[in-house]
């Protein structure tokens, strides 16, 4: 009883999203926002992620993050100690000039082997 209640759990969930940006020398720039940093900006539910653009205008600005094309992850768990987890991407196309982007992607929390790591010791 002691070890089921007093360890770490199976799984934490991911609270962070992290921005990612190519370079043209093919590296890429990696900008991690906590929570609290990114709500006005960015929302998801289970099937869409919405981006409002002003808000996300503010936050690219901020951290240096320009041009039409960049990813955000989002989402998912981590297990313990650093042992591996998932999370949901999408690739922003940010060329046109949409009050608020909704874009679908693929919730991986719910499919088959995500359920299994989760559950794994």
């Amino acid at each position: 009883m002691l070890i089921l209640y007093g360890s770490y759990p199976r799984y934490m969930p991911v609270r962070e999203i992290a921005l990612y940006q190519e370079q043209g020398s093919g590296e890429a720039q990696t900008i991690f926002l906590e929570p609290g940093s990114f709500e006005q900006a960015l929302s998801w539910d289970e099937g869409y992620i919405y981006i409002r653009r002003a808000s996300m205008d503010r936050l690219l600005e901020e951290h240096g993050i320009g041009g039409e094309r960049f990813w955000i992850s989002f989402g998912g768990y981590r297990k313990l100690p650093s042992m591996g987890g998932s999370s949901s991407i999408v690739n922003v196309d940010y060329r046109g000039q949409e009050e608020e982007l909704r874009i679908p992607y693929w919730n991986n929390e719910s499919d088959f082997w995500s359920a299994l790591l989760k559950q794994m010791p």
